[in-house]
């Protein structure tokens, strides 16, 4: 019998463990040959030991081979650098996406990464960053980090920074503190994130609030005791208080007027920091401001003739100045009515825009979820945590959208659309069982239930949209203003339908990829591939990359990855035709990306626009050895090829018709600059999708949509026409019957009975609903 023995060093005899035995198989009948294996798990040394058959005892006379040393190398925990970002990225909105970039190196392989990121209230979530498939010694690595998935109420401070693990398999005497893997994190960076919406909900609450002051001042000037009876009147009131009590009263008014017009000074300052608020909004806010600012100057003026305790001093100048002020009081009251009426149309107008942009965004996260679950289902396990956090994201928005229908009942005391509009928001709200499937494993049926939500949503959207025409053409909305509207609804559609083909097309090059997945690469096509990726990467070394912009910089940096990883695959034992062909892909996008943003006249623009060449030739000849897709898909897959053919030029033509129409008048600057991104890009990807390339025509339509939210986006950021009264000469309400309140009126100019004032508050209050 053979064995081995390992006696492992120690620093100390109380900590030394005992020697390690290991038997040996022999390998012929003679016990001429023996052979065995061991796992090194430190430092020491090991002996062969031959034992007597029968009785198992070492024979002392020679049977014992000379110890051999046990040399561990040690395995280090990686490094990570986290690199900061810039300046005008350092805040950013809820809305925004952030490239977050790392290095990471390790002494035998990197395993995994990780972007964790903590909310205030001190919770963590963590993202998982997708990884090459063969583990590498060191990693350069970007991260587009949609901060939409965030679940921030509030704008917040979150802090975030990057694990890394290495490929330790811990067998070692010494334990892992946190296995598999050894784990290293990146110096934490902060991020500052504005939540607009949030900010947006306040200023509607402030602004309802200085609605009710108004109210509020409004009856406190018609039930005043302050002024006196016009002369020559009679009237069964009771006598007028003291002169010393009427100039306090008066005061006490001149008081509120100086409070309400603070309110409304503050409210337009923050309105105008408030990205969400029209500008037109702020402009007639600014316009109440300054009418209701002109009278209270005049007033302050007369109550300049008044000064305190003048009423005791020289009560005849008092009194007559209390007679002008009666007449001042009466157009205090009729224009606080009509700029309480514009203050409330102010109110409903922006809850009601901010239910629009709500359900909006929540029809986002539903499309993004979808996409989520479509890469899952392709088998990418990797997006289950951002599933998670849109999962938050979208109770979030579901309870902003409940808060806001709550403001918008109390104000007009009825739905603003009919119940059923809103049956699948509150299906929404009781349904949690997606989080349940995913965790059973039924991607299919939740992939099939959240495109049926999206669905819902959408016409959900489009009735909203059209109840809001139905509001604002009631308004005398402007002809600007309905062509605005109009685009606005048109570009939705448009961006939907772009959606959806997109949507086939991928899962059109899915089916194609499993289809070619497991062939294998040429032997010399493979070589030859590695040879040309290296000289190309040695080639962008010599860039200089200081003289390029920050996107040709990522560009660069991302080609050189993807050019590592080919030479990585040419050396492999195993590697398929499809696994070199979307290297070189990459690296050609990334070089094409680089290209874009590098000046065509700089020699290093010239250099980068030669490698982007280079690269695509690669990429096609290495293409050349896969079948094509109208090879090896069915002829229902290749008739669908066909039909999204036609369904992107069809798109492409309705985008033109719609920049052709005079509705294309509203649109800003740089809304026609992304229309003419999108044009671009559903024109290649029409040409891609006519060659049968489902693959490639994914970017192009990709650029298209986002080209499609850019529009929309400046769309809504710009500033909407006037409407045909926006002089504030009269408000909204002007043709509204006031018979009522006109013998109101006339009976204010005398002084009101005791117990009138509730009343005439409550007709106000009624008077706006």
């Amino acid at each position: 019998m053979a064995r081995i023995v390992v006696n492992y060093d120690s620093s100390d005899l109380s900590t030394a463990r005992p020697p390690e035995v290991i038997s040996l198989d022999a390998t012929d009948d003679a016990g001429l040959g023996w052979t065995g294996t061991f796992t090194v798990r430190a430092t020491g040394a090991w002996t062969i030991v031959l034992l007597d058959d029968d009785d198992d005892t070492m024979d002392e006379a020679g049977r014992r081979s000379a110890p051999l040393p046990l040399q561990e190398e040690p395995d280090r925990a990686p490094e990570i650098e986290l690199l900061p970002l810039p300046d005008g990225q350092r805040e950013v909105r809820e809305t925004d996406r952030v490239d977050i970039r790392f290095l990471a190196r390790d002494d035998f392989g990197l395993h995994s990464a990780a972007l964790v990121y903590q909310l205030p209230d001190g919770t963590s979530h963590r993202l998982t960053i997708p990884m090459p498939l063969d583990e590498q010694r060191r990693l350069r690595r970007s991260y587009d980090w949609d901060i939409s998935q965030i679940p921030v109420s509030e704008r917040s401070e979150v802090l975030y920074w990057i694990e890394v693990r290495d490929n330790d398999p811990g067998l070692g005497l010494v334990p892992l503190p946190d296995p598999p893997g050894k784990l290293s994190r990146s110096a934490t960076q902060r991020l500052m994130i504005r939540d607009d919406e949030a900010e947006h909900a306040t200023n509607i609450v402030k602004l309802r609030d200085i609605r009710d002051l108004a109210v509020d001042l409004l009856a406190a000037r018609m039930t005043t005791r302050a002024f006196p009876r016009p002369a020559g009147r009679t009237t069964k009131s009771p006598s007028p208080p003291p002169l010393a009590v009427r100039a306090a009263l008066s005061r006490d008014v001149l008081h509120r007027s100086s409070q309400l017009l603070a309110r409304l000074a503050e409210a337009i300052d923050v309105l105008s920091m408030d990205t969400l608020a029209r500008e037109r909004d702020i402009a007639t806010l600014t316009e109440i401001h300054g009418r209701l600012a002109s009278l209270h100057r005049a007033e302050l003026e007369l109550h300049a003739k008044m000064p305190p305790k003048s009423e005791h001093r020289v009560p005849d100048d008092v009194s007559a100045t209390l007679e002008l002020l009666r007449d001042h009081n009466r157009e205090e009251i009729s224009q606080l009515e009509d700029e309480i009426i514009r203050i409330d149309d102010l109110v409903d107008g922006q809850i009601i825009e901010r239910l629009e942009g709500l359900i909006a965004r929540l029809e986002a996260t539903q499309r993004k979820l979808v996409e989520l679950l479509e890469q899952l289902q392709a088998g990418d396990e990797s997006v289950r945590a951002q599933l998670e956090q849109l999962e938050q994201r979208r109770r979030e928005d579901l309870r902003r959208i409940s808060e806001a229908r709550a403001m918008l009942r109390k104000e007009v005391e009825e739905e603003f659309m009919n119940l059923d509009a809103f049956a699948v928001l509150e299906r929404l709200q009781q349904e949690g069982q997606l989080s349940e499937m995913l965790r059973r494993g039924d991607v299919a049926q939740a992939l099939q239930q959240a495109r049926g939500e999206l669905g819902e949503l959408q016409g959900l959207r489009d009735q909203v949209q059209q109840r809001l025409g139905e509001e604002e053409q009631a308004a005398e909305l402007s002809p600007e203003e309905r062509a605005r509207m109009r685009l606005l609804r048109e570009l939705s559609r448009l961006q939907d339908d772009q959606t959806n083909l997109r949507s086939q097309t991928r899962k059109l090059h899915e089916r194609w990829r499993e289809a070619v997945g497991e062939q294998q690469a040429d032997a010399s096509e493979q070589e030859a591939a590695g040879a040309e990726a290296k000289a190309l990467r040695e080639t962008l070394e010599q860039i200089n990359d200081a003289r390029l912009g920050r996107d040709a910089r990522r560009g660069l940096d991302d080609a050189k990855d993807a050019l590592e990883r080919l030479e990585r695959l040419s050396t492999a034992e195993r590697a398929s035709a499809l696994e070199l062909v979307e290297a070189a892909e990459e690296a050609a996008r990334a070089l094409m990306r680089a290209s874009e943003g590098a000046e065509a006249s700089e020699r290093e623009g010239k250099a980068v626009r030669r490698a982007r060449e280079q690269s695509e030739r690669l990429s096609d000849r290495l293409g050349r050895g896969l079948p094509a897709p109208s090879e090896v898909l069915s002829p229902d897959d290749v008739e669908e090829l066909v039909q999204l053919t036609e369904r992107q030029m069809g798109l492409r033509k309705q985008a033109q018709d719609l920049l052709d129409d005079p509705v294309a008048d509203q649109l800003p600057a740089p809304g026609h600059k992304a229309m003419r991104r999108a044009d671009r890009g559903m024109e290649r990807g029409a040409q891609q999708l006519g060659r049968r390339q489902p693959g490639q025509a994914i970017d192009p339509e990709s650029a298209a949509w986002q080209g499609l939210q850019e529009a929309i986006d400046s769309l809504r950021r710009g500033s909407p026409p006037p409407p045909p009264s926006a002089s504030g000469d009269a408000s909204t309400e002007a043709e509204r019957d006031r018979s009522l309140r006109d013998a109101l009126m006339e009976a204010m100019r005398e002084d009101p009975p005791a117990g009138y004032d509730e009343p005439v508050q409550r007709y106000y209050e009624e008077l706006l609903r």
